[in-house]
Order: structure tokens, then C-alpha cells, then sequence
């Protein structure tokens, strides 16, 4: 297992930004923005529905972190229509070299 540290921002609705991680242990054959995801999702109770690319930060020219945004929910019983109910949002960058 791999430490992947990653920072988070922008969390919508506020209530679970205590829960956020400040890093996630990747196991073998997973990827950063996986780890990060299920590490996210055991936090703080919500199932990552989707995890969208929202594109890379540079420092000085250089790729410093790729950032994508986080959307959180519970799921729906089946009998209720299933899916998920959306309930928040998280933006996360992970280092360029945790990939």
C-alpha cells in the first residue's frame, strides 16, 4: 500500500468538511484518484457517484496536480426509482507523481 496525500476544497454543502481525509492508502493495482475516492467515501459515509477531471495546475510551467471535482450521494432504493440522491460536492488535487 502507497500513502497518497491530496488536498480538498470547495465542499458543498459544508457539514461533511471535518470527515475530508488528508490522505488515502492505495492498494496494489489502484489508482490515485480511486484510493482518494473510496478513502473519501468510507470518511464521510457518501458513495463518490461521479469524479469528473477538471484539468491541471502548473507551477512555473511545470504540472504541479490534476484536479477533479467529486460529487457525493446516497443511494436510492430500488422501490423508490434507485440511483443516487446527490448531496454535495468536493474538489480534490492529486500530486502529478501519485498517478
Amino acid at each position: 500500500m502507497k500513502r497518497v496525500t491530496f488536498r480538498a476544497w470547495g465542499i458543498r454543502p459544508e457539514a461533511p468538511r471535518a470527515k475530508i481525509p488528508a490522505y488515502a492508502m492505495r492498494r496494489e493495482g489502484e489508482g490515485a484518484t480511486e484510493a482518494i475516492a473510496r478513502s473519501i467515501g468510507r470518511a464521510t459515509g457518501y458513495v463518490v457517484v461521479t469524479c469528473s477531471p477538471q484539468g491541471t495546475s502548473l507551477v512555473q510551467g511545470r504540472a504541479e496536480s490534476t484536479h477533479y471535482q467529486l460529487t457525493l450521494g446516497t443511494p436510492v432504493a430500488r422501490r423508490l426509482g434507485g440511483g443516487y440522491s446527490v448531496e454535495g460536492t468536493v474538489w480534490i488535487a492529486v500530486p502529478v507523481g501519485a498517478a
